[in-house]
Formats: C-alpha cells, structure tokens, sequence
C-alpha cells in the first residue's frame, strides 16, 4: 500500500474495520464514519516537503479531536 491508500471492511453490526496508510499503517474501528467521505490532508515527507494525500474524514476528525478525551477530568 503507498501513502493515503486505505482499505476497510463493514461487518454485519455495522462497524467499520479501516487501514489506512500514513507513514505506516494505522488502524481504526468506528460505528460513525462512512468509508466513502474522502478527503485531501496535508503530509509531511521525510525530508520536509509537505505532500497532499487522499484520506477519509474519519482520519481528519481523529487527528482534530485526540486528546479532548480526558479533559472533563481535569
């Protein structure tokens, strides 16, 4: 798989197995997401360019929303 490729699966519950591929893969399981809503994010390349590359919004609103988890605690 080369950078932005994704592959997923539905089971018979509803919930949606994705991989998508970053600089490795990375793994993702959701009830809310739908496979089918692409969209283009911004990469940094080891060397430091940046390179656009296709992904769901699942990985767009992960990366957005990680870390709000435990603030209710605090």
């Amino acid at each position: 798989m080369k950078r932005g490729d994704c592959d997923w699966r539905i089971s018979k519950d509803g919930l949606l197995y994705l991989k998508w591929n970053d600089n490795r893969p990375v793994l993702f399981l959701t009830n809310f997401h739908n496979p089918n809503d692409l969209q283009v994010v911004s990469r940094k390349r080891k060397d430091g360019t940046s390179e656009n590359v296709s992904c769901l919004k699942l990985v767009k609103d992960y990366n957005h929303h990680m870390g709000y988890v435990d603030k209710l605690d605090m």
